[in-house]
């Protein structure tokens, strides 16, 4: 009996060496698999190694030395795209880490407002002998009479006439259609192609970025009094500050109202 207990004794010692070596075959292998991952994994990967989560984790959060680029990521930042397996990758500080992500990105150049100052506008400004600033009195050419009576001047840029409001054309009451395509018909024939000129104040432009200013035709009549005679439109208040007069605004637009012209001819 001992000497059967003594030879099954040895077969378990046998067995737990053989279990024991297979054992440390499994971990050799295991390292040498992740070691091999770790020098198959090239700069021409994109993002974190799914096999080797440790070892990016761990140049990803490397913060004593200063930031080193991991090499499994590949940015407009490598010099060349040659792997860096077996090679120290290379330490950058704050600032130099920084101008290398800089340097990647795509800005659009920017255009100072100083660079604009060749573009033709009628906004000019003077200044009075008693220090007060104002706007020069302009003269442009008109292009063209857009929708809701906006002058297209040659300069590209968009007027309205001040305190004046007109419809659209394509607004459902046919009457306010026809008498707006008036009112462009006969804008159309006192300025289209001709110099007129410009009065401006505050408010400068309204709120659709439109030049706000009071236009006088060449054979002298000011067309915004002309509109609100004509029942073309009516008075927008808000093209003012409250403390400027509209008193002559609002007796054009009574013109037209008691006449019943234009917009006001539905009340008749």
């Amino acid at each position: 009996m001992r000497v059967e207990h003594s030879a099954n004794h040895g077969k378990w010692i046998v067995l737990r060496a053989v279990l024991s070596i297979c054992f440390l075959m499994a971990c050799c292998t295991t390292v040498l698999f992740a070691q091999s991952a770790r020098v198959t994994k090239s700069e021409f990967a994109v993002g974190s190694s799914r096999k080797a989560d440790a070892i990016y984790d761990r140049y990803a959060r490397q913060r004593i030395t200063g930031y080193e680029l991991s090499p499994f990521i590949v940015t407009q930042i490598v010099p060349s795209p040659t792997p860096t397996v077996g090679k120290i990758p290379p330490r950058y500080s704050d600032v130099e880490y920084s101008r290398l992500i800089l340097s990647t990105l795509a800005f659009p150049p920017i255009e100072p407002l100083s660079g604009r100052g060749n573009e033709r506008t009628i906004v000019q400004t003077e200044t009075t002998p008693e220090g007060i600033v104002h706007y020069k009195p302009a003269e442009a050419e008109v292009v063209d009479v857009l929708n809701r009576c906006v002058l297209l001047l040659d300069t590209g840029e968009s007027l309205r006439l001040r305190g004046v409001r007109c419809f659209s054309n394509r607004d459902p009451d046919p009457v306010i259609r026809y008498y707006v395509r008036e009112a462009t018909r006969k804008l159309r024939e006192m300025t289209r192609g001709q110099k007129v000129r410009i009065l401006l104040d505050d408010p400068l432009r309204d709120l659709d970025g439109n030049i706000l200013g009071v236009v006088i035709a060449p054979d002298g009549t000011q067309l915004n009094q002309f509109v609100l005679e004509q029942g073309y439109g009516y008075v927008e208040p808000s093209d003012f500050y409250p403390y400027q007069d509209t008193s002559s605004y609002y007796a054009a637009e009574n013109v037209a109202r008691q006449a019943f012209r234009g917009i006001w001819s539905k009340g008749k």
